[in-house]
């Protein structure tokens, strides 16, 4: 499949952290695919890792940066 995004936009991924895994990889993985930069907090280098911040305040930062935002809510929220 040839990439369809000319530019490497950053969208943002928001599923349960427990839940949904393989959801979340297979959207993640079609974002990569069309030429996207999926970004989850559960991916390397994502902020405060040592969970000192409470999840949504860790995910701050980072959709300052994001276009996109997906969020899939399930019978959990994340």
């Amino acid at each position: 499949m040839t990439p369809t995004s000319e530019y490497q936009f950053p969208i943002f991924i928001s599923l349960p952290e427990y839940n949904l895994i393989d959801l979340r990889a297979e959207l993640a993985h079609i974002l990569n695919v069309l030429g996207y930069r999926p970004i989850l907090s559960s991916s390397e280098g994502f902020p405060d890792k040592t969970r000192k911040l409470q999840p949504w305040k860790s995910c701050l930062p980072v959709l300052n940066h994001c276009f996109v935002i997906i969020i899939i809510i399930d019978n959990r929220y994340g």
